[in-house]
């Protein structure tokens, strides 16, 4: 069970995800998009309603210490915090090792992500950032090998080698000369239709090396209303997690 809340520090806004569930713990966090609680369903209302007061109180003060950088609450993935990847749900379980490496597992749906511990904050945000997209490419791997084949089938019909999913922050996917197609695992927090896109945007240039009249006839034939899906990328692409 999920209620929604906000909070108002100086005249912002900051959404609050309340979150209902069979556990023994309550718990909070900070996220990207949101301040979410975990409740308890065993407990009474008025049990319930007590730790909500107390954790808006906590989330106050620690936004009042710590103001983001930016406008959405929190420039880091927080313990605790739900992620959508494609769709699926996660919770983000993270700990710290004694070892020198970061890793991840999944059970279920949580993503349990051991980083390193003392690396500084932006190095942190790094590994986790990293551990999450190698789990989107063994999760999505056969998913966009297939979604590529069978537009490449409907639309083209040319030859390919290697589709792969790559951490990429800085674009969307890339096609090398000899037929290889790098794709971002951060497509994964997009619409279908814009991952739709930027794979026919890739498999054109294996035709067509360049963005000529000629590469964009070929995305427009494809799929006509393509320039939507670049609208959206340029309005929401520094929205998407990495």
């Amino acid at each position: 069970m999920e209620r929604k809340d906000h909070l108002e520090i100086h005249g912002k806004i900051y959404s609050i995800c309340i979150l209902f569930e069979k556990r023994t713990s309550v718990t909070a966090s900070i996220g990207k998009k949101a301040i979410y609680f975990h409740i308890p369903l065993s407990l009474t209302r008025e049990e319930q309603q007590k730790h909500i007061l107390r954790l808006k109180r906590w989330a106050e003060q620690s936004i009042m210490d710590h103001p983001p950088k930016n406008e959405e609450v929190g420039g880091q993935y927080s313990h605790g915090e739900h992620i959508q990847i494609g769709k699926d749900l996660f919770i983000l379980d993270l700990q710290e090792n004694e070892r020198r490496i970061s890793t991840v597992r999944k059970e279920g749906e949580t993503l349990f992500l051991n980083i390193a511990k003392g690396l500084d904050e932006e190095m942190k945000r790094k590994h986790i950032s990293i551990l999450i997209s190698k789990t989107i490419a063994r999760m999505k791997g056969a998913e966009i090998k297939e979604k590529v084949r069978c537009l490449n089938e409907k639309h083209f019909r040319f030859t390919y080698n290697n589709i792969s999913l790559k951490y990429h922050t800085s674009k969307w996917g890339s096609c090398s000369r000899i037929g290889n197609i790098n794709l971002s695992t951060k497509l994964f927090f997009a619409p279908e239709d814009v991952i739709d896109y930027v794979c026919i945007h890739e498999l054109a240039h294996l035709q067509e090396h360049n963005h000529s009249e000629a590469f964009w006839t070929l995305v427009k034939t494809a799929m006509p209303n393509y320039k939507e899906k670049i609208q959206w990328l340029k309005e929401n692409g520094d929205k998407c997690p990495f």
